[in-house]
């Protein structure tokens, strides 16, 4: 997944209060093995298996 970088004019979107936005939610759909995942399926990976596997730094929730 890539973020492009944008300056904090850009990120200056409104809400239906006309406060500015603070907090960001990135979601995407995980794909392994050409499969995608779910979290509704029991062959999703959790997260403890894999920071056992993989550095805990690749995860950044």
């Amino acid at each position: 997944m890539l973020f492009l970088p944008l300056d904090n004019k850009h990120l200056q979107v409104l809400t239906s209060n006309q406060q500015p936005v603070t907090i960001w939610n990135h979601v995407v759909s995980i794909n392994i093995k050409g499969v995608k995942m779910y979290k509704s399926f029991a062959s999703t990976p959790r997260i403890r298996d894999i920071i056992k596997k993989y550095n805990p730094n690749i995860l950044r929730l």
